[in-house]
């Protein structure tokens, strides 16, 4: 068919891809000229960007769940998984009241349980407990809240602290935070309590652990309080975010 140019303007006898290569600018488009239609087939969930160059390129598509995560300038985004955040918290109680009748350092190794009355609750997987060790179930930063009641009913005035300990290779443990409380009643009882706080960085579930430690400083008996059905001594752990 012979081309022809129509007094009114318009051409006929084009044949589609008749027009030479690299003629057809973005001048020569109208806007919003190019749909979906025109649109060259793509991979179902692909995005499409500009690479480095500043050519037209496509973020491949992710698995369920990811999210389109920035590679900073110069660098074609990605589908990564998302952050995860506030996403495992636990908290634990010591059920049964536990006497110290000796002054010094005590481990809080017994009648450890996860709360789990009047509405108690846990998020994500739980912490494991073993004689008063207790293992992450995943790597992160988490928050440690631990509180201990001391009572006595002898009268004598004493100092009693709460001591939280952690190792990051499952053998050494050192003390990263304590808090002092004294009992200072005459009237032949009285109570205090304790609390310490720590963000941990936990590397490995293997090797970062953590547990509790009081001190008393005289021998007369000292009563450590717990309770099945509410927090007297208790430690909670709640994770803030990826290590």
């Amino acid at each position: 068919m012979a081309i022809v140019i129509n007094g009114s303007g318009t051409v006929t006898g084009i044949s589609v891809g008749g027009l030479p290569d690299d003629i057809v600018d973005a001048g020569t488009l109208a806007d919003n000229a190019v749909g979906l239609a025109q649109m060259a087939s793509g991979t179902d969930g692909n995005i499409i960007t500009y690479d480095t160059s500043g050519n037209p390129a496509v973020v491949a598509t992710g698995s369920a769940g990811q999210v389109l995560t920035s590679a900073g300038a110069d660098a074609v985004p990605t589908m990564a998984a998302a952050a995860s955040g506030l996403d495992a918290a636990d908290q634990w109680r010591m059920t049964s009241d536990f006497a110290l009748a000796a002054s010094g350092s005590h481990e809080i190794t017994d009648n450890w349980a996860r709360s789990s009355s009047h509405g108690a609750g846990s998020l994500g997987s739980g912490m494991t407990e073993s004689s008063g060790v207790f293992t992450f179930p995943s790597t992160g930063y988490w928050l440690i809240l631990s509180m201990i009641q001391f009572s006595k009913d002898d009268g004598i005035n004493r100092g009693n602290t709460n001591y939280l300990y952690t190792t990051i290779n499952n053998a050494d443990y050192n003390a990263v935070s304590n808090c002092n409380g004294g009992i200072y009643d005459s009237a032949g009882s009285g109570y205090t309590n304790v609390h310490t706080h720590f963000i941990f960085d936990v590397t490995s579930t293997t090797d970062c652990k953590c547990k509790m430690k009081c001190y008393v400083d005289v021998s007369t008996e000292v009563t450590l309080k717990g309770n099945a059905s509410l927090d007297e001594t208790a430690i909670k752990f709640i994770r803030l975010g990826d290590t």
